[in-house]
């Protein structure tokens, strides 16, 4: 995906920071959006239903 391998070990970082609390999911979004062309990412989160 990313030809950078630093670029990649950063996000899959942030990515696991954001989703244990070591860092909020907006750091690992700004980070992506400098990652990629045009420069936007966004998150969309489908909470399960309840039974």
């Amino acid at each position: 995906m990313f030809h950078d391998p630093d670029s990649s070990a950063e996000l899959t970082d942030l990515a696991h920071g954001s989703r244990f609390g070591e860092c909020g999911s907006q750091d690992f979004l700004d980070r992506l959006g400098t990652a990629v062309a045009n420069g936007k990412a966004a998150l969309n989160f489908d909470p399960p239903m309840d039974a």
